[in-house]
């Protein structure tokens, strides 16, 4: 399963991993937006499926776990796209030092936690990454329009920090399903840089 699987990073990675033999359940706020997605890049409905779920209602999450437990649905990986949270902030914490405490929060501290409580008892593999900066996807929505222009701009021709959706839509799919990715309660980079074939590597956190 991967949220927010209709357009960016889960979307390609989506991609990446049915090209491996995986089926995908595409987890999204429109299920509708998702076949189409899925569709666009000529994905059929035997290799991927669409449930509704939006990760800012409890209510939805709730009704999703019901689905899910009716239909006797079971999953081998699950996929957050930290990219959700940053629309759900508010005012002024939306922003881009308010994303980078909702995956400090959310996506890393959390999964940390998962590791520390639930690997040794379970077996369950509790990772993390970090694709790049995939600067041209819908996280920047409600930005100023000329950001929207000049940031994926910046990225490419200054930084040299720009990923495009789909290496790092590819390098989620390592991650998951790629031999050499089973330590639990690691953080896996590519070094920011847009280079297939490029080696993952595990890149200590600080505190």
């Amino acid at each position: 399963m991967i949220t927010g699987a209709s357009s960016g990073v889960g979307l390609y990675a989506t991609e990446a991993l049915v090209r491996r033999g995986w089926h995908v359940v595409m987890a999204c706020r429109d299920v509708n937006k998702a076949a189409r997605a899925a569709e666009s890049l000529g994905l059929s409905a035997d290799q991927v499926a669409s449930m509704q779920i939006d990760l800012g209602s409890l209510a939805s999450v709730r009704s999703f776990v019901v689905a899910v437990t009716q239909q006797k649905i079971t999953f081998d990986a699950l996929v957050c796209n930290a990219a959700i949270y940053l629309p759900r902030l508010q005012k002024p914490q939306r922003s881009p030092e308010g994303f980078e405490i909702s995956v400090a929060t959310n996506y890393l501290g959390h999964c940390r936690e998962m590791h520390r409580r639930y690997h040794d008892s379970t077996g369950i593999v509790f990772d993390t990454l970090y694709p790049g900066c995939v600067a041209d996807t819908a996280l920047f929505r409600e930005t100023p329009k000329a950001f929207q222009k000049i940031f994926p701009w910046f990225q490419k021709n200054v930084t040299k920090g720009y990923v495009c959706q789909s290496l790092a839509g590819e390098w989620v799919a390592q991650a998951v399903a790629d031999p050499g990715f089973e330590t639990s309660g690691v953080h896996w980079s590519w070094g920011n840089r847009q280079k297939a074939g490029r080696e993952a590597f595990s890149q200590p956190l600080s505190n």
